[in-house]
């Protein structure tokens, strides 16, 4: 085999090798749909009483930019965990969707205001409403700091 043919090869294979990781199917994950599910449900920090208060203060699909919202409830149990666990957003796990698309999201619902009507609902949750509160702040101040170094417009 020449090197051409042979560089031709190494590269098929390292592609296959890298497939992309924001593609999300339950496939991908390796497990079957009852026990994603279960995984999800394992995760989740607000039960459906306390969802309903947050939901009554989400704004609905006012000012959507894409078709694919995504399931709001996943996506506001994603940043409670961010927020609870202080991790990197890179270390989101795979059950609550694409990590870079939730940290988009929470980016655009900080400057629209929308976290602080949600702190605000979960009243009955005073740690979470504290680590929540202390997430949007430092989302806010980072941004504050990059604009007035002017690395933003």
């Amino acid at each position: 085999m020449n090197r051409m043919a042979m560089k031709a090869v190494d590269m098929n294979s390292h592609e296959t090798a890298m497939k992309p990781q924001w593609a999300f199917r339950i496939e991908d994950v390796g497990m079957d749909k009852a026990t994603f599910e279960a995984n999800w449900r394992a995760r989740q920090r607000l039960n459906d009483s306390q969802w309903a208060k947050v939901l009554a203060v989400l704004p609905g699909r006012i000012g959507v930019r894409a078709s694919n919202g995504g399931n709001a409830r996943r996506f506001v149990e994603a940043v409670l965990w961010m927020a609870h666990t202080r991790a990197y957003w890179s270390d989101i796990p795979i059950e609550y969707g694409a990590w870079h698309a939730i940290y988009i999201r929470f980016g655009r619902w900080s400057h629209e205001d929308v976290w602080e009507d949600v702190v605000k609902a979960l009243e009955d949750l005073p740690k979470t409403q504290a680590l929540l509160g202390a997430l949007v702040e430092k989302y806010q101040a980072s941004y504050r700091i990059q604009r007035l170094r002017g690395r933003m417009k």
